[in-house]
This record gives structure tokens, sequence and C-alpha cells, in this order.
């Protein structure tokens, strides 16, 4: 989970709000309510593409040392209709 969530959901919590329709959050619900519509996508992004690197890179590294991956393709004879 990361930190920015964390901290908004810290802040939402201390909150005293009522248990009706109506909520007392005020500036923090818009705030949450914000962050939780564009801030969140991209942390998430950039964490899964930081991610995305690292594994990559991992193995990258690896994959060469254990064998890799071995791939066989059967050739299919294919050939065009006369014309």
């Amino acid at each position: 989970m990361t930190a920015a969530i964390c901290v908004f959901g810290a802040i939402t919590a201390a909150i005293p709000h009522t248990t009706g329709a109506s909520s007392s959050l005020g500036i923090f619900g818009l705030l949450f309510g914000i962050e939780s519509i564009m801030i969140t996508p991209i942390i998430g992004f950039v964490g899964g593409l930081i991610q995305g690197v690292i594994v990559a890179a991992l193995y990258n590294f690896l994959a060469p040392r254990m064998g890799g991956i071995k791939l066989r393709f059967k050739e299919d004879s294919y050939a065009p209709p006369p014309p």
C-alpha cells in the first residue's frame, strides 16, 4: 500500500463524522476524493512501471544463466492459391 493512501486513510479515519446521510468531512473529504480519483492511479502507474523495469532487468540477467526459454515453431508449407 502506498504511503499517500495510508496518510489520507489515517486523516479521514481520525476525523469525527456523522453516521447519517450527511458527512462532516469538509475539505478532507474533497481532498480524499481528488486523491482517490487522480493521484492514486498515477502512483499505481509509476509503481507498476518501476516494478516492471526491475522484473525485466532481473529476468534479462538470470535467463541466460539458467538456460532461458527455448521456443520451437512449426513451419507450415503454405502455398497461395493459383490466380
